[in-house]
């Protein structure tokens, strides 16, 4: 019957372009099992949404290049089988909204409400370059910290004031954790090889 389509769950694969990488990243995506009926509006024209690794928490944040910033909000699947995120700015003020659906197998972005806060032209790159500082500080077990942020702000391949953004102080707690985590993770996975 109907309802017990409805009541199941689905996974759909779904195209994720992330700026700076040439390659796409197919994520796939279990649609909750309650659908919600399709909206009467027309969303309008939207943009592809580039993804963002490494946000608050390591959350990955959304934009369509137009230099404002998307987190995730409430997931729900409208019918018609489209995956839907409520999104809003990543500014906590800004009451900047928009609405992400997978369509056609891309995440695609609709603006909503009108943004308060300034557009960030360089905030993807200061993402990227957070998560390079990551993930050298997983791969990379002896170089000091200090010494990873200094080179990696340092890069020639970012402008000057994208690495004066940032400080050691404020990322030195997570580069931390970051290392931890991978040295404990080699060793767990040492230990299970014997």
């Amino acid at each position: 019957s109907d309802d017990d389509e409805e009541g199941k769950e689905e996974k759909t694969k779904c195209i994720i372009v992330t700026p700076g990488k040439s390659e796409t990243e197919t994520i796939t995506v279990v649609k909750p099992a309650k659908t919600c009926p399709t909206p009467r509006v027309d969303l309008g024209p939207g943009l592809p949404a580039l993804k963002i690794p490494g946000g608050s928490g390591n959350s990955p944040i959304y934009t369509d290049g137009n230099d404002y910033f998307y987190k995730k909000g409430r997931h729900t699947v409208l019918k018609g089988d489209l995956d839907t995120w409520y999104m809003s700015c990543t500014y906590e003020d800004c009451p900047g909204k928009a609405i992400m659906q997978a369509r056609d197998n891309v995440l695609m972005l609709y603006h909503r409400n009108e943004h308060t806060c300034e557009p960030i032209p360089c905030l993807a790159d200061l993402m990227e370059m957070k998560q390079r500082i990551m993930e050298r500080c997983k791969s990379d077990p002896i170089t000091p910290l200090n010494q990873i942020f200094r080179e990696e702000t340092m890069s020639p391949e970012y402008a000057p004031e994208i690495g004066a953004l940032l400080s050691f102080k404020s990322m030195e707690k997570d580069m931390e954790r970051a290392r931890k985590s991978s040295i404990r993770s080699k060793k767990w996975s040492r230990e299970n090889r014997s």
